[in-house]
């Protein structure tokens, strides 16, 4: 029930259709979360458009990983979905010299995503992942 109400504060608070968190909708939310996943791990970001603000960071930015929220899924418009993540780089710089500058670091990032097929055989399509590098500039 406290999970309902703060669904409930959230949505009128970000004016957003979330899926609801109670108990009939946690198989579905497991499911999302799962197939989310499984759809991230399987998305080239280093080789899209979507990698841009990580290249710009270092000389040789390496992507390390993507975590992606699916339980955190908020419904933006007709069939078209946003969940929050983290991307997870290691930035070089002057990778070729004698003392190169390396290190990790996490930047916050939107999925956003479309649930494809029918019901039982739904398919998760990345369409873009903004990732924000604003705190690399702090």
């Amino acid at each position: 029930m406290i999970r309902y109400v703060l669904f409930m504060l959230v949505r009128k608070m970000a004016n957003a259709e979330f899926i609801p968190v109670v108990p009939e909708a946690e198989e579905l939310l497991d499911n999302i979360h799962d197939r989310l996943s499984e759809a991230a791990s399987r998305y080239e970001l280093a080789d899209t458009s979507d990698w841009d603000p990580m290249a710009e960071l270092s000389s040789a930015t390496q992507l390390d990983g993507l975590s992606v929220d699916g339980l955190s899924t908020v419904k933006v418009g007709d069939g078209e979905f946003v969940a929050p993540a983290f991307v997870y780089v290691t930035l070089q710089y002057d990778p070729n010299s004698d003392d190169p500058v390396v290190f990790s670091d996490s930047y916050p990032a939107r999925v956003f995503f479309r649930i494809l097929g029918g019901a039982g055989t739904d398919e998760i399509k990345i369409e873009k992942i903004h990732i924000d590098n604003s705190s690399f500039f702090e």
